[in-house]
């Protein structure tokens, strides 16, 4: 930064009493920047040249690269600028494209790819002290697009191309590597394009997602380090998510061409690593989606208002810790034209389709499930044991007709043959079903089956349930008692 002095002395006297406390240099920056760049000991990163020319320190041609087993990743930065400010601030320019370079295998067959990242208008400014540092961010627009795919019989006619604009990112990196960041973008657009060399057929789509956002804490040491001998809890938590999603796909059928369609309200998915378990949640609002089938004479649609799920494992060897999985689907609205293949008449309700369940209880690891290789995870015997598992919730409403239950069981991890090598439960379980013989009634009418074919069904209600609190209602207890044996409305059946 350049200051005219024009009184002398006293100027240059409030200036250094008006610079701030901790300046950073383009050197700290650098080695930070490098640190991130080596957070997984997999990578190697490889640096041609740096140069220091007054507050521009200039680090050119570097190299990453990452290879395991049949999959290798590498990159190559053209050169990185790092200019002191004068403020105690450091901003970060990097080369506007970078090159990647992708290859696997799929089916024994070498595959390579090659992606070119490129950015507009793009500013980095980091701030703070070398033990914290802060990451401001802002891209007008970046941009990943496939350059070149092919295998060992030469290039593969195929385009994809990934774009984002007006992206704002914060990150705060501590001396251990912990960071802590936010990220928005106002869109992103994914285009693609396919064609198979040896049939000729061809697909595409685009798909586009407004006013995205989302958030990352955890150290990036330990997250590199996972499914390795040694791999520590990266104390992770990660969210992200959307405002609206729309988007088009093309692919063929039988050698002529399929049609989707699809829109969605707001999305959002967060995971937390924590001492105990990982946890997860999502929920999606407001999907519509359209499906044109050649061989269809007419359009498949469907809607829901909502939908997510939930989940809960485990993280540490022989500790007992909560587990949890969950779903829902709610208000699922199926186009006339789809009930109108099994019930032209109109005979059953088409009332929305309502889906919830929930599982919770306690269970342990036989493993740590960070330092599991992934590819060990299918010679596993013993995956660990199961000490309670609830019927949390359950609905099933659909076609006039509603399913409720819930339930709680312990296992006995000792008795593992009773059960033929599952551990013994115990527990009762309760289940309500309403609105079951006038949906029976109404069957015959659509055509699908006769009336004297309902018989059997008939008769397994009669013999599994009994009348329930209301009209049309009927009820279900299983249990499960210490003697083993298997109770259904206190009649044994084991």
């Amino acid at each position: 930064m350049k200051t005219t002095f024009q009184t002398g002395a006293a100027i240059c006297a409030l200036t250094v009493f008006a610079a701030p406390a901790f300046a950073l240099t383009a050197e700290e920056v650098w080695a930070k920047y490098e640190q991130m760049l080596t957070a997984n000991p997999d990578i190697k990163v490889q640096v041609a040249n740096e140069t220091k020319d007054g507050s521009v320190l200039t680090v050119s041609g570097i190299t990453m690269d990452y290879e395991e087993a049949s999959f290798g990743l590498k990159y190559t930065i053209d050169a990185v600028r790092f200019e002191e400010l004068g403020n105690g601030s450091v901003q970060i320019e990097t080369s506007e494209t970078i090159p990647f370079f992708v290859s696997f295998e799929d089916a024994g067959k070498p595959i390579n790819i090659e992606f070119e990242y490129s950015q507009n208008d793009a500013t980095v400014i980091v701030n703070g002290t070398v033990d914290q540092m802060n990451f401001d961010t802002k891209i007008a627009e970046a941009n990943l697009k496939l350059t070149e795919v092919g295998d060992e019989n030469g290039p593969v006619d195929a385009d994809f191309s990934l774009s984002v604009r007006d992206v704002v990112a914060g990150n705060s990196v501590d001396a251990n590597n912990k960071q802590n960041g936010t990220f928005s973008s106002k869109a992103m657009a994914i285009d693609f394009a396919f064609k198979d060399p040896e049939s000729g057929q061809a697909a595409d789509g685009t798909m586009i997602a407004n006013d995205l956002s989302g958030s990352f804490a955890g150290n990036l040491d330990a997250l590199a380090m996972l499914g390795k001998p040694g791999a520590i809890n990266p104390n992770m938590r990660v969210q992200y998510g959307y405002d609206t999603l729309s988007g088009q796909i093309n692919v063929p059928v039988g050698g002529m061409a399929m049609n989707a369609e699809f829109s969605s309200g707001a999305s959002n998915v967060e995971y937390n690593f924590t001492d105990t378990v990982i946890s997860g949640v999502s929920s999606l609002k407001s999907l519509d989606m359209k499906y044109n089938i050649p061989m269809m004479p007419f359009p498949i649609e469907a809607s829901l208002a909502e939908a997510g799920g939930s989940v809960v494992i485990p993280v540490k060897q022989h500790t007992r810790a909560p587990v949890e999985y969950g779903l829902y689907m709610r208000d699922v609205v199926l186009s006339d034209m789809i009930w109108a293949m099994f019930d032209a008449g109109a005979a059953l309700p088409r009332d929305p389709i309502t889906l919830e369940m929930k599982f919770v209880g306690e269970a342990e690891l036989s493993f740590d499930i960070f330092n599991l290789d992934p590819e060990k995870m299918e010679n596993i015997e013993d995956p660990g044991k199961l000490h309670t598992m609830n019927l949390e919730t359950l609905l099933l409403r659909a076609a006039g007709a509603e399913l409720t239950g819930s339930g709680a069981f312990t296992f006995d991890n000792m008795d593992l043959e009773t059960f033929g090598g599952f551990p013994r439960p115990m527990g009762t379980a309760m289940f309500n079903l309403v609105g079951a013989n006038a949906l029976l009634d109404k069957l015959p009418a659509t055509g699908l089956v006769k009336a004297e074919d309902l018989l059997p069904v008939r008769m397994m209600m009669g013999m599994f349930t009994q009348p329930g609190d209301g009209e049309d209602s009927l009820k279900t207890e299983v249990e499960v008692n210490a003697d083993a044996h298997v109770l259904v409305n206190g009649v044994r059946m084991r």
